[in-house]
Parts: C-alpha cells; sequence; structure tokens
C-alpha cells in the first residue's frame, strides 16, 4: 500500500474504524515506513490534546450563581 493511502486510513486506524484486512495492511506498512510512523505518532499526538481538551469542563461563570440565587428569591416573593 503507498504512503498516500495509509495516511488518508490513519484517523480511522487510530479509532478502530478499519476492517481487519485494511488494519493489517496498515500496520504492516507502518513497520516498515519511517514517515507513516512519524506521521501517525503525530496523529496520536494530535488526538491526545483533542481529548484532553474535550475533557476539561467549561470555566463556570462567577455571575450564574447570583443569577440563580436572584431569581429563586424573586420565585419565593
Amino acid at each position: 500500500m503507498k504512503c498516500k493511502t495509509v495516511r488518508q486510513l490513519l484517523w480511522d486506524y487510530l479509532a478502530d474504524g478499519l476492517d481487519i484486512t485494511q488494519r493489517q495492511v496498515v500496520s504492516s506498512h507502518l513497520t516498515q515506513c519511517p514517515r507513516c510512523q512519524d506521521h501517525m505518532e503525530r496523529l496520536r499526538s494530535a488526538r491526545s490534546a483533542i481529548q484532553a481538551i474535550s475533557a476539561d469542563e467549561p470555566p463556570a461563570c462567577p455571575l450564574l450563581a447570583v443569577r440563580i440565587k436572584a431569581a429563586a428569591r424573586q420565585l419565593q416573593a
């Protein structure tokens, strides 16, 4: 398999989205091609960074609690 084709499949490879035959071919290519290995490592790093950002909780709005309490007081009045 050519590098261009392998690189197009790497995201799916990382996400376990390839069938067994494609996975084996890509895996075999990666063991023999340093350029594609490097590309794969960069994709892994990018994926990890994306997952880390996605896992972070959004910052809390400091005025949110104040607004909720004020709304609750208005409802009670």
